[in-house]
């Protein structure tokens, strides 16, 4: 949690500019270089869930295991 916690606090004030570079391009058009820049903000997205809503990394009652790992990127396009 202290890493989720970490990510936050920094991302947190970063948010709003971050989200004025991006709204000014169409999404479906979005440079290659802001690529990164948007993951950050998706990922802030999905961390204050867990630090303002759970205050945890997933909720309580959720039982499926901790050791998940990702071993394929995402489908092409």
């Amino acid at each position: 949690m202290a890493e989720l916690q970490a990510f936050y606090d920094v991302m947190q004030p970063l948010a709003e500019p971050a989200m004025q570079v991006l709204e000014a391009h169409p999404f479906e058009a979005l440079p290659e270089d802001l690529l990164p820049l948007f993951r950050l903000v998706m990922a802030l997205a999905h961390v204050a869930v867990s630090v303002e809503r759970q205050r945890a990394p997933r909720p309580k009652s959720v039982k499926w295991p901790s050791n998940l790992a990702v071993i394929e990127g995402p489908s092409p396009a």
